[in-house]
C-alpha cells in the first residue's frame, strides 16, 4: 500500500515490569507487548536487579543502620520491596526471573545484559562528584565485565530483549 511505513513496531517497557510484585501481571504486561509487537519486533524491558538494594544502600552506608540492614537480609531471597520508606513497591529480579516472566508471556529466551556494571556502587555513593577519574574507572571496569556473564547480575538494573519471530514464508 503506497504509504504503508515498513518499520517495525519494537516495545520498550522502562518501568512497569519492576513495579508489578506478581509474576501474573509481569507476564500480563509482556503478552501486551507481545500482542503490539510487530513480526520481527523486538521486546526490550527493564528490569531492577536483586543486587540493586544492596548496592545502593551500602555504597550510601545505609548496610551500618540496623534497620536497613535487616531489611536487607529479608530481601535477598524473595525480591518483593513493599512498605519500605525511600522507594514505592517493586520486584526485584535474578536473571533467572526474568526469563521465567518472559516465559510465562509465551516469549522466548531473551538476551539480558546489565546497565550500569562494576563499580555501580561507587557511581552511587556520589564520591565520584568532580572526580572524573573514578568515572572513567568505572566506564573501564564496565568494559572489562560486559561479556563476562557471571558478572551480569552484579549491577542495579538489567535489560533483557527479545527479537519476535517473522512469520513463515
Amino acid at each position: 500500500m503506497p504509504g504503508r511505513s515498513t518499520a517495525r513496531i519494537r516495545v520498550l517497557l522502562l518501568g512497569p515490569l519492576y513495579h508489578l510484585v506478581e509474576p501474573a501481571d509481569r507476564a500480563r504486561a509482556l503478552r501486551e507487548a507481545a500482542r503490539v509487537v510487530h513480526p520481527g519486533g523486538v521486546i526490550a524491558a527493564a528490569f531492577i536487579s536483586r543486587a540493586a538494594p544492596l548496592i545502593d544502600v551500602s555504597a550510601k552506608l545505609g548496610v551500618l543502620e540496623d534497620e536497613a540492614y535487616d531489611r536487607l537480609h529479608g530481601r535477598r531471597h524473595d525480591g518483593v520491596h513493599q512498605d519500605n520508606p525511600g522507594f514505592t513497591p517493586a520486584y526485584f529480579h535474578t536473571i533467572e526471573e526474568i526469563g521465567a516472566d518472559f516465559a510465562a508471556a509465551g516469549l522466548g529466551a531473551p538476551e539480558v545484559v546489565s546497565i550500569e556494571r562494576p563499580l555501580f556502587g561507587l557511581l552511587a555513593s556520589g564520591l565520584t562528584e568532580g572526580r572524573p577519574e573514578y568515572l572513567e574507572a568505572a566506564l573501564r571496569a564496565a568494559r572489562l565485565a560486559e561479556d563476562h556473564p557471571s558478572l551480569t547480575a552484579c549491577t542495579g538494573h538489567l535489560l533483557a530483549a527479545v527479537r519476535m519471530p517473522l512469520p513463515a514464508d
